[in-house]
C-alpha cells in the first residue's frame, strides 16, 4: 500500500470550499486531462444533510501509466463516491472521504480530507491510500499511479479553493 500525504492552506473559508466541494459543476469541469469526456455526476445528498455523490469520468487513453493501463478494461472510467458528514456554516471542520476505482482494475484509492477553519482561509489535509492486489506487481502498479494520483488531487483541490468566475 502506498500512503501520500498532502498538506495546502487555501484563501477561501470552511463553508465555501465545502459548497464547491458539493457542487457538480466542480467535479464535471475537469482539468487534469485525465477524463476522455466530462463527468457525470449524481447527487444523493447535498453538504449541509451529509454530502454523497458519485463521479463517474471516462478515462482518457494517456491518462495513466502504462504499468496500470495494460490492467484496464477497454472504455474505462474512474468512479469516485464522495462522502462527508452534514456540515453547516458554524462548523469549523469537516472530513470529506473519497473512494475511487476503475471498475476492473485491479487497484483502489482512498482519500482523507480534514478540513479546518483558520478564519477566512481553510487549512487541507489529505491522506491517500493506493492499493493493488496483483500478485506480484501489486507494489508496482502502487508506485506507477502514485504520481498521477498525487496530481489529481492537487488539481482538484485547487479548483475547489479558486474564486469563483
Amino acid at each position: 500500500m502506498k500512503t501520500i500525504e498532502l498538506r495546502r492552506r487555501y484563501d477561501v473559508g470552511l463553508h465555501s470550499l465545502m459548497t464547491r466541494i458539493g457542487d457538480p459543476a466542480r467535479w464535471t469541469d475537469d482539468t487534469t486531462d485525465t477524463a476522455a469526456a466530462p463527468a457525470e455526476v449524481e447527487v444523493s445528498r447535498p453538504v449541509a444533510d451529509g454530502l454523497g455523490l458519485v463521479v463517474r469520468a471516462p478515462l482518457a487513453g494517456d491518462a495513466l501509466p502504462d504499468t496500470v493501463k495494460r490492467f484496464l478494461p477497454a472504455g474505462a472510467s474512474l468512479v469516485q463516491s464522495v462522502s462527508a458528514a452534514p456540515f453547516s456554516p458554524t462548523d469549523d471542520t469537516a472530513t470529506v472521504r473519497i473512494e475511487a476505482e476503475v471498475p476492473g482494475a485491479p487497484a483502489q484509492v482512498s482519500i482523507v480530507l480534514e478540513l479546518t477553519a483558520q478564519g477566512t482561509a481553510t487549512a487541507a489535509r489529505a491522506i491517500t491510500r493506493i492499493s493493488s492486489d496483483v500478485p506480484l506487481f501489486g507494489s508496482m502498479v502502487e508506485s506507477a499511479l502514485e504520481p498521477t494520483i498525487e496530481r489529481i488531487l492537487v488539481d482538484r483541490l485547487e479548483r475547489f479553493a479558486a474564486p469563483d468566475a
